[in-house]
């Protein structure tokens, strides 16, 4: 299993008191049963990384756990073989639903509907997943090692960023290659998504900042720890992007957790040497929604509701 190999990240780990990774995490990932909490996804674009609640980060895949057998739209041939059996065969598995390695188009449209379809994640290598056919709602056949294909938009992507070869073809697609990729490079990808404020994250940070802050983000459930802070819960997607992880030494490459807090940018502002973020069009947008909820009883996650 690829864990990140990253120093820093790996010092954090161990201050949260573990260095293995959980042989139920690793049961979990190969078997392809562990699902997809849209919390615990960080979205890279050379890849998507799951992340644990004992703080182990790893890549993963993903993909649609069940496939409903509609006659209406088979084939008199793909009939025959789902009433044989014959589940591995090229024609029916073109058919069925791909993993994904990548946030592509499928995934991105899953994320904007709240991923209301079952997702689980894999580790696997093979390319072979846990994977339930249903018909009528109920479960025709159910399998612990289906072979997919992998999505032909990731499969571009992946080409596009130099991930594969161009003449790849998903056929021949190597999962376990594209897993075991040296993460220590790919980290520069990250969409810097709501949580990955741009004036958080400058050049000189060390490489793999945005996931050691992301991962401290996650472990504080998303609250600030200001003193003094007006409000302190931003776990609303809306809000995530005005939490920080900020460096209480001010030494921006010792990201031990020790030295490292969850600040909402007004309360990171007020940091010393920090006054140039109060200009930043963060601080001034999340003192306009503070200002907008003073004095009506309610927080900023209430109203930004619906």
């Amino acid at each position: 299993m690829n864990i990140t190999r990253f120093e820093n990240f790996e010092a954090a780990i161990r201050l949260l008191g573990g260095t293995k990774v959980p042989a139920e995490l690793i049961r979990a990932l190969e078997l392809g049963v562990k699902d997809v909490r849209p919390e615990d996804i960080v979205v890279g674009d050379h890849g998507i990384y799951y992340l644990s609640d004992d703080g182990i980060l790893t890549r993963v895949l993903v993909n649609i756990v069940d496939k409903t057998l509609s006659r209406r739209y088979m084939s008199a041939d793909q009939l025959a073989m789902v009433e044989s059996g014959d589940f591995d065969n090229d024609e029916l598995v073109e058919s069925l639903h791909k993993y994904h390695v990548l946030r592509c188009k499928t995934l991105e449209n899953a994320e904007k509907h709240g991923w209301r379809d079952k997702y689980k994640m894999s580790h696997r290598s093979d390319g072979r997943f846990y994977y339930r056919f249903l018909e009528n709602n109920q479960v025709f056949e159910e399998r612990k090692d289906q072979r997919l294909y992998v999505c032909k938009n990731c499969l571009s992507a992946a080409a596009a960023a130099g991930l594969v070869d161009a003449s790849v073809e998903r056929e021949s697609f190597e999962a376990g290659e594209f897993l075991d990729a040296d993460d220590g490079q790919n980290t520069i990808g990250l969409r810097e998504q709501g949580e990955f404020a741009e004036q958080s994250v400058p050049n000189k940070y060390v490489q793999d900042w945005r996931l050691i802050a992301n991962m401290l983000k996650h472990k504080k459930k998303y609250r600030c720890e200001g003193l003094g802070c007006p409000n302190r819960d931003l776990g609303s997607s809306k809000l995530r992007r005005f939490l920080h992880a900020h460096h209480r030494d001010m030494d921006k490459a010792n990201n031990v957790f020790s030295n490292l807090e969850a600040l909402c940018v007004y309360c990171h502002a007020q940091q010393p040497g920090h006054d140039h973020m109060k200009s930043s069009a963060d601080y001034l947008s999340y003192r306009r929604l503070l200002r907008s909820t003073a004095g009506g009883g309610g927080s900023i996650r209430e109203t930004n509701k619906g």
